[in-house]
C-alpha cells in the first residue's frame, strides 16, 4: 500500500470513529468519501481477522481447550479458572469489536445513502471524483462541463451530505 493510500485509509478510519460521537465537518465527510473504498476494505479485513484474534486470546498457546481439562466440579482449579477468564475475555473482545464494525458499516451505509439522494449531477461528481478517484479534468470531460463547475458541484454536494448526515432524523 502506498503512503498516500495509507493516509487516506487512516483519515477515513478516524472519521468513522468520530462519527460515533460527534457531528462531522466538511473535512471529515471529504476524508470519508475519498477513503470510502479503503474503509470498506478495512472493515472486511477486520471482520475476517476478528475470529482469529479472539481465538488467540482464548488459546494463547495455539491449543484448544481439551474436554478433560474442564471438569465442571464445584471447586475449579486455577487452570480451569484461567481458561474461563480467557474465554470470557475473548467473547467480550469479539462482541465489542463486532459492534464497532457493525456501527462503522452503518455509518458508511448512511454516507452512501446521502450520496444516493443527491441530484444526479452532484451524485456523479461525488462518485467519480471522490469515491472512484478520477481527476476533476476527467469528470469535466465526461460530463462536458468546465472544471470550475465540477469543483462547485463537488463543494455543494459535500455541504448537502454534511447537512444530511449530521441530522439525527
Amino acid at each position: 500500500m502506498t503512503d498516500a493510500a495509507y493516509e487516506k485509509k487512516l483519515k477515513a478510519y478516524e472519521c468513522v470513529r468520530k462519527m460515533h460521537s460527534e457531528p462531522l465537518s466538511k473535512r471529515d465527510v471529504t476524508n470519508l468519501l475519498y477513503g470510502y473504498k479503503a474503509a470498506r476494505a478495512s472493515i472486511s479485513l477486520l471482520r475476517a481477522q476478528l475470529r482469529e484474534d479472539a481465538d488467540v486470546l482464548l488459546y494463547p498457546d495455539g491449543k484448544p481447550i481439551e474436554a478433560d481439562k474442564v471438569t465442571g466440579t464445584p471447586n475449579p482449579t486455577a487452570q480451569e479458572l484461567a481458561m474461563m477468564a480467557r474465554s470470557e475475555a475473548a467473547q467480550r473482545y469479539y462482541q465489542d469489536t463486532l459492534e464497532i464494525l457493525d456501527e462503522s458499516t452503518r455509518i458508511l451505509d448512511k454516507l452512501l445513502l446521502c450520496v444516493s439522494k443527491l441530484a444526479p449531477a452532484y451524485r456523479l461528481v461525488v462518485m467519480e471524483v471522490m469515491i472512484n478517484q478520477k481527476t476533476i479534468e476527467e469528470v469535466s470531460a465526461q460530463m462536458e462541463l468546465s472544471p470550475a463547475t465540477i469543483k462547485s458541484y463537488k463543494s455543494r454536494a459535500i455541504d448537502l451530505i454534511v447537512e444530511k448526515i449530521n441530522s439525527r432524523n
